[in-house]
């Protein structure tokens, strides 16, 4: 079977996953490896050039997949016979490594083990029970091909990274605390009869997936204890970002002579930039801290291990261990030399170190570092099986399969309780072109703008030094990122043709599944479970994307401008499409499906969304997302209680959503082009049709239907329609098959858990209350949804958008410009938060006098200061108006209203009149236009030159329309009387001065 037939294969949906094993036809390279574990190998180019045929970017059409899998037999591992010729190495904790290595006389070490295979030209390496610990990482190198690494029949052989801790007296410290001598090295796990204990810490730790950091504290009430730490050098402050991106991790270096925790800087992603969330941090290893059962501490310096035992815990019978390694097995070659059909089978892999403090590796300019370790590794390798594995109780990564590699296989194996990521693809940056120049190394920093002169314009990789043609499937993936929290249970960046079907992923602090970036794309993502995520962090997705790719800057206006110049630029490193079909996704702080900056060439089809909630536009869950990007198709999904959320889209990006179950309005964010299809989906009421045809009048939505889907079965998860729905008969929408989903493995299925399925809510989405007005030339309106945040890039969901600039308006001529948000100003020499449009209003009335207001701003998710400069405005109870007659004063308006500081002066009285003395060379007296009330006035300036003044009644009340302007006037000081004629209402606002 080719890779494409194996890929073909794979993506059908089957009840039970069949594998192909593989064959071991390569012999021995040689008795030992020369290729150190963790070295960095270079790679040269394949002699196959990467694809240049552009992506398929139509719509899907309305034929179903086969369900029919072909039939593949594996073949079957037959135990050796002892009485027979040796065909195997036996490794036991009880054996000897001058054993002979057979049944009866097994090696002890599994190191001995595979070393004596290789001499023996052996391909079998058999685990007996018990734990096996390493006293190193267990190196394969290509003189290990062809070896089979599995557990001897019926039993449970555990791969250990830690170190016992025997012959351990023990001693009362204080109160319940136990104290005893442990020599060697330090560790920053413990295990107690197989069970993980907690490291000292503050909050005390508190179980249950959804608390962030199991505990927090603000980082005021960590400093109040830390007066009490008598030496917290060597602890660890953990923090969460603003905007809850992710984790920040800091060593306690000390003390500060004013009393501060002294502290390294912060690392575990790659937007430091953003800050911290100083309400939201942990410490631990203090030992102060210590004070509740479960909880430990080793002091390296007296080499003395303090613990609280909990209940049942019997300290002179329990087993101890300390965590040693950080990686167990590392399957190291070359591209040229690659280590090759390896197969791991069977094993339990647990008690490795934290690796929080050394994941420092940025990953492009996406938000995640990494750090390239795992309890198993591989590089430079081709044709491995994981598969029938246990990952558990690891203090970093379970499997990381970097750089260059081929046709890895990971399957069936059940990921849990570990520190970071379940499964990473990662390839090295010198397999990817520069956005900065050619031959240049690519940024690696979010702020890096693209130099579009110096683009590198050649398509593709630069090396094969990338994962490509491998597979992660039919795993159980469940509590992750214990410790770090910019994880998923599968990771992708830099890498090409990754297929990911039927895992079952679930309680991650983060992403369920993630491609960090564009390079090269061709992926497969199906029939995947994924729910319980985004537990601790936000704005993020189940399944979230990336695309800040050659193509993209943060610099949104020179970007699209290049956009405009050369449109598929994109497609030079999002080479292939990548398909995400036949899944369930279900966030819990964020999108279903997010597509965030710059992710291009995808096509999202037959998917079942879970999330969301009736007030969709303010809830914190579900829907799909389409950020920015090129080539995003949508078609042929079921989004419950929800709807679809385009953001920022470029001018001819290709985009298209139809075909679609909707069950709201679709929720727009600083939208100004429309893509090439929003057509033909089913609305659950008409008010939400009409919502999301207002978005683009005539264009969106034309085709489109309203209607109950008639699913057969909402309440079990059924989510399939009948012939007669509406969906099947108004939209195209075609049913398909919503039981399919997670793994199928007959053991890991009874383990697994399954989402809640939401209670359906027909009515459609609420609308909510827009107070959008227009300001200086600028249309403006409160930030109150998810949505507006995560386009904006804010921290929380409050200030102002700014929706459009008009050209030539104050605003333009100022430079603020259409996606800008605005989070405060100052006047007057006072910063005051600017959360409302009532609140950006108030500043500039209070700087209206001065002809200026500074502004605190977002632009490209980074903040940045703008000062507006426009006419000097007065109020209409500025001393300089003189009011004669029956006027009277209205304050306190509706602020919808968009009246000038919320109040007019007003006279229902002909005859009465307003004189206005000012020194300029302009003026400009702004009132409002009114329903149904048709005003005529007179105006004189300087007692001299009469002008008319008619304000025609309006459709709408609209504020802050001048009534008369005047200027070129000679300099200096004028009188402008104006006078009531006929009509309702002759409203005064403000008036605006020409100096």
């Amino acid at each position: 079977m080719n890779l494409d037939e194996k890929r073909n294969f794979l993506a059908m949906p089957v009840h039970v996953f069949l594998y192909i094993s593989i064959a071991f036809a390569l012999g021995a390279c040689g008795s030992g490896d020369s290729i150190p574990s963790g070295q960095t190998v270079n790679s040269t180019p394949d002699s196959v050039a990467p694809s240049t045929t552009p992506p398929n970017t139509t719509p899907p059409g309305t034929t179903s997949p086969s369900t029919t899998p072909p039939v593949v037999t594996p073949p079957v591992t037959t135990p050796s016979d002892p009485a027979a010729t040796p065909t195997a190495i036996y490794v036991s904790p009880s054996g000897s490594d001058a054993a002979s290595g057979d049944k009866s006389a097994p090696k002890a070490t599994l190191a001995a083990a595979v070393s004596s295979a290789i001499k023996a030209n052996l391909k079998e390496v058999i685990v007996e029970d018990g734990t096996h610990y390493l006293a190193q990482p267990l190196l394969l190198g290509p003189s290990a091909s062809g070896i089979f690494i599995h557990a001897d029949s019926g039993t449970h052989p555990v791969v250990s990274g830690a170190r016992p801790l025997s012959g351990l007296t023990w001693t009362t410290y204080k109160g319940n605390i136990m104290q005893a001598s442990v020599s060697g090295a330090a560790f920053d796990q413990l295990f107690v009869n197989g069970a993980g204990q907690v490291r000292a810490r503050y909050p005390n730790y508190q179980p249950g997936a959804t608390v962030v950091f199991n505990g927090f504290a603000s980082q005021a009430a960590i400093q109040a204890r830390a007066a009490a730490w008598k030496s917290p050098a060597g602890g660890f402050l953990h923090s969460m970002m603003n905007a809850a991106w992710s984790d920040q991790n800091q060593n306690i270096l000390g003390v500060n002579a004013n009393g501060t925790l002294k502290l390294s800087s912060p690392i575990g992603n790659n937007r430091l930039s953003q800050g911290t969330d100083t309400s939201t941090e942990y410490v631990e290893n203090i030992f102060e801290e210590l004070d509740v059962p479960g909880e430990w501490f080793y002091n390296t310096q007296t080499a003395t291990l303090y613990f609280y035992p909990p209940a049942g815990v019997d300290l002179k019978s329990a087993k101890f261990e300390g965590t040693a390694l950080e990686n167990l097995i590392n399957i190291q070659g070359t591209e040229a030399n690659p280590a090759q059909n390896i197969h791991i089978d069977g094993l339990t892999f647990t008690a490795t170190s934290h690796t929080f403090m050394k994941t420092t590796e940025p990953l492009l300019r996406s938000d995640w570092t990494i750090y390239r370790s795992g309890a198993v590794l591989t590089e430079g390798a081709s044709n491995i099986e994981i598969s029938n594995n246990v990952f558990q109780g690891l203090g970093g990564n379970a499997i990381f399969v970097s750089g260059y590699n081929r046709n890895i296989n990971i399957h069936t194996n059940e990921i849990y309780n570990i520190g970071a990521s379940a499964i990473a693809f990662v390839g090295r940056p010198d397999a990817v072109r520069s956005s900065t120049a050619a031959n240049a190394v690519p940024p690696m920093n979010y702020n890096t703008a693209a130099n579009y002169a110096s683009l590198d314009m050649t398509k593709g990789p630069k090396s094969n030094n990338y994962p490509s043609g491998s597979f992660a499937s039919d795993n159980l993936i469940h509590d992750i990122g214990t410790k770090e929290k910019q994880v998923a249970g599968v990771e992708i960046s830099m890498a090409s043709k990754i297929t990911v079907q039927h895992n079952s992923i679930y309680n991650t602090p983060r992403a369920g599944i993630n491609i960090g970036d564009g390079t090269w794309g061709g992926h497969l993502i199906a029939y995947n479970d994924v729910f319980n995520t985004v537990l601790e962090t936000g704005d993020h997705g189940a399944f979230n994307a990336w695309g800040r790719d050659r193509y993209w800057s943060p610099d949104s206006n020179a970007m699209t401008a290049e956009m405009l110049k050369n449109p598929t630029i994109w497609n030079l490193d999002a080479v292939d499409q990548t398909v995400i079909q036949n899944n369930r996704f279900r966030c819990d702080r964020g999108w279903d499906i997010d597509f965030d900056d710059g992710t291009s060439n995808y096509l999202v089809q037959n998917n079942v969304l879970l999330s969301g909630g009736k007030t969709i536009a303010n809830d914190l869950k579900g829907g799909l997302k389409f950020r920015e990007g090129f080539m995003r198709i949508g078609s042929n999904n079921i989004i419950l209680n929800n709807s679809f959320y385009p953001q920022v889209w470029f001018a001819g990006s290709g985009d298209v959503f139809q075909h679609n179950i909707v069950m709201g309005a679709h929720q727009p964010a600083i939208l100004s082009n429309f893509g090439k299809t929003v057509n033909s989906n089913l609305f659950m009421t008409n008010a939400d049709l009409v919502a999301s045809q207002n978005i683009s009048p005539g264009s969106w939505e034309t085709a489109s239907a309203v209607g109950n889907p008639l699913f057969t079965s909402a309440a079990t998860g059924d989510y399939s329609v009948p012939a007669n729905s509406p969906a099947v008969t108004n939209i195209g929408f075609v049913s398909f098959a919503t039981n399919q989903f997670g793994v199928q493995n007959a053991a890991l299925k009874a383990k697994a858990q399954t989402p809640a399925l939401p209670v359906l809510d027909f009515g459609g989405s609420a609308t909510p209350t827009s107070d959008k007005t227009t300001l200086i030339g600028a249309t403006i309106e409160s930030i109150t949804t998810v949505a507006q945040q995560s386009a904006a890039g804010l921290p929380t969901v409050q200030g102002v958008l700014v929706d459009a600039v008009q050209a030539g308006s104050p605003a333009a001529t100022s430079g603020l410009l259409a996606g800008d948000a605005i989070i405060g100003s100052v006047a007057g020499g006072k910063s005051t938060p600017v959360n409302t449009v009532k609140d950006l209003i108030n500043a500039y009335n209070a700087a209206g006098s001065s002809g200026s207001l500074t502004l605190t701003i977002y632009r490209n998710q980074q903040p940045m200061t703008l000062t507006l400069a426009f006419q000097i405005i007065y109020n209409d109870d500025w001393a300089g108006i003189a009011y004669t007659g029956g006027w009277k004063y209205s304050s306190n308006r509706n602020q919808a209203s968009g009246d000038y500081n919320f109040d007019v002066h007003y006279t229902t009285t002909d005859g009465d009149s307003a004189t206005i003395t000012f020194t300029g060379t302009g003026i400009a007296v702004l009132g409002p236009t009114d329903v149904n009330a048709a005003v005529t006035a007179t105006a004189l300036l300087d007692g001299a030159t009469t002008s008319s003044i008619a304000i025609p009644a309006a459709a709408k009340y609209t504020a802050q329309q001048p009534m008369i302007t005047l200027s070129k006037l000679a300099a200096g000081t004028h009188t402008l009387k104006i006078t009531k004629n006929s009509g309702i209402y002759l409203q005064i606002d403000a008036v605006t001065i020409d100096k």
